[in-house]
Formats: structure tokens, C-alpha cells, sequence
């Protein structure tokens, strides 16, 4: 099996994940949405939210930058990045939701579909440290400390996304 098959199929059980876990959303009762989960702070209408806001941005949505307040669940940047996703659809109905989880998720399907995924054309060769030193930006890694293979422009992107990352 090629790589090109596998991705594909990784695909297909995603989408088939996307419908189990719309599919459940639908048939709660209003009053599950507000049960706690086992993620501090969240209960079912956060996960839901949660979802939602990842397949936007992996569908081309944009992210909005709300207030999120001190939540003693929220630590660091991409803490506070994803309740952010969670707080921007705090007054959505569950239907709005769920509906859309399923559309982002639908255009993400399409598109995966029309170009499958393929084998990858850069690879990034980095040590543990290095790799920790430039995606916690605990200090600069030495420019040389990245090996690139493949398409140089593509991999020094990200390299240098590495440093940003929320």
C-alpha cells in the first residue's frame, strides 16, 4: 500500500468519525450539552464548540480573537487559543453547531477528494532539542540545526512557523 493509499484511507475514517460524532450531537437531549466532561473546565457544548472551531480553521475559516477571561483551566498560548475557538461560539445553538462542524468538515472532504493527499515533499530532519527549542521558543536553535530535504522554500516556512506556533 502506497503512502498516497494510506492518507486516503486515514481520510475516509475521518469522515466516517465526523458523521459518528454529528450523528450523537444530534441525538442529545438538551439538557447532556451542559454535562461536565473530563476535560476541566469543558462540558459537552465546549467539545462540540471545540470541534467546530478546528474544522473551520482546517476548512480556511478564520480564527477570532476573543476575551476569554482567566479560566484556571486555560495555560499558555495555545491554551488560550483553543477556548478562544470555544468562547467565540459560546451562544450558539447546538444545531448551529453541529451544522457547523458538518459544513467545514464537507469542504474539507470535497477538497481531500478532488486532490488526494500524497506523499509528503519536504521533510524536516531536527533533533528532540531543537525541535523543543523552536516550537516552545525557549531560545533560538542554531540556523544550521534544521536539516531540509525537498522543496527549501516550503521547509524554511516551516521552520520559521515553528517559532509562532500558538
Amino acid at each position: 500500500m502506497s503512502d498516497s493509499d494510506r492518507l486516503t484511507g486515514y481520510v475516509e475514517v475521518w469522515w466516517q468519525a465526523i458523521d459518528d460524532f454529528t450523528t450523537l450531537l444530534e441525538q442529545l437531549p438538551a439538557e447532556d450539552w451542559s454535562t461536565p466532561t473530563d476535560l476541566p473546565g469543558w462540558d459537552v457544548r465546549a467539545v462540540a464548540a471545540h470541534t467546530a472551531h478546528l474544522e473551520s480553521l482546517l476548512a480556511g475559516g478564520q480564527h477570532d480573537e476573543v476575551e476569554i477571561g482567566s479560566p484556571d483551566h486555560v495555560r499558555g498560548p495555545m491554551g488560550t487559543f483553543t477556548e478562544q475557538g470555544v468562547v467565540a461560539r459560546r451562544d450558539r445553538s447546538p444545531d448551529e453547531l453541529i451544522n457547523e462542524i458538518r459544513s467545514s468538515a464537507t469542504t474539507r472532504h470535497t477538497a481531500l477528494r478532488a486532490e488526494p493527499p500524497a506523499e509528503p515533499t519536504t521533510r524536516l530532519a531536527l533533533s528532540r532539542s531543537t525541535f523543543i527549542e523552536r516550537a516552545g521558543c525557549r531560545r533560538t536553535a542554531e540556523t544550521d540545526a534544521v536539516r531540509i530535504e525537498g522543496d527549501a522554500d516550503l521547509g524554511q516556512r516551516l521552520v520559521a512557523g515553528l517559532a509562532v506556533t500558538p
